[in-house]
């Protein structure tokens, strides 16, 4: 079948797919057997089009209605959008093109290993809100310029808000098997790309960035424990008394008041200083090592 191209433009977008990479693939390999053409009025949009379209809407989040006059109708756009992603065309459209270019690159057609992201509990959403200034410029950037006395259109939208805890995992396929250093690799870079580059839609302005919970946790955890030393070493009932009094029974007290969420990295931090005491948290011998365990361990 023979696509006739009536949405040749001029102008070119940086979301666009490229004939002299992918362009010609898409088209020839993957789209005409992923939506092919049977019976009716034979199609007239070019399908690269279509999927430049959705590019550039992923890209700049702009309204449907905002699409460039150069592009197909947002309308028609929609409609394969909607199809598409129903039909799950654009997954596979996906999958096809990450396996030709990691052949290309002279890697295995599918990637070594996976990231999964799950909420640690239901995440709280929020309302967010876009004032584009720029329709008609948005509409036809040809006839019209981007100017501040445009009237503002609201679009209003969901996201996470602020807060919210995500727990990342790393898997391999089945049968591959890596090296504890490659995996140390693999979680530093995941961790980098989350507060560097983010997750997620809209990453461009600040949606999505993220930052290491457990290294937050753990800073936060020493910073607390040092505060309550300070103050133990500076009260008149524990003033004098030695290091290893203090991380018994007088930081067992200011324990029970710690934030819960810091309380399991400070039980940590206080285990190991018992273990350069030569102090037994499974069998302490004294009542005031006795009381400092039970303390430690009742929340």
């Amino acid at each position: 079948m023979t696509i006739k191209i009536i949405h040749d433009r001029n102008s070119c977008y940086l979301a666009d797919i490229h004939e002299q990479r992918v362009g010609r693939f898409v088209i020839g390999t993957i789209l005409q057997e992923l939506e092919p053409y049977t019976t009716g009025r034979p199609r007239t949009t070019d399908l690269r089009e279509i999927l430049n379209a959705i590019f550039y809407l992923n890209k700049t989040g702009c309204p449907w209605r905002y699409l460039p006059k150069d592009f197909p109708s947002y309308t028609l756009v929609n409609y394969y959008y909607n199809k598409w992603t129903d039909n799950r065309t654009l997954e596979k459209v996906n999958a096809v093109l990450r396996q030709h270019l990691r052949e290309k690159k002279g890697r295995s057609p599918d990637p070594t290993a996976a990231i999964i992201a799950l909420p640690t509990k239901p995440p709280k959403l929020e309302l967010d809100i876009l004032n584009p200034h720029y329709q008609p410029y948005y509409t036809d950037p040809l006839k019209h310029f981007p100017a501040d006395y445009y009237s503002p259109v609201p679009v209003f939208f969901l996201t996470v808000a602020p807060g919210q805890s995500f727990r990342f995992a790393l898997g391999t396929r089945p049968g591959v098997a890596m090296a504890q250093a490659d995996w140390r690799w693999l979680w530093k870079i995941l961790g980098d790309a989350l507060q560097c580059i983010g997750a997620g839609g809209k990453t461009a302005v600040g949606y999505g960035y993220m930052t290491n919970f457990e290294e937050q946790t753990e800073k936060q955890a020493s910073e607390w424990l040092q505060a309550a030393l300070d103050d133990l070493r500076h009260d008149k009932d524990y003033k004098g008394l030695a290091e290893q009094e203090l991380w018994k029974k007088g930081l067992s007290e200011k324990y029970l008041l710690a934030p819960k969420g810091i309380k399991p990295v400070v039980l940590e931090m206080i285990q190991k200083k018992w273990k350069e005491f030569g102090l037994d948290w499974n069998n302490p011998k004294k009542g005031s090592a006795r009381t400092a365990v039970k303390n430690y361990e009742s929340n």
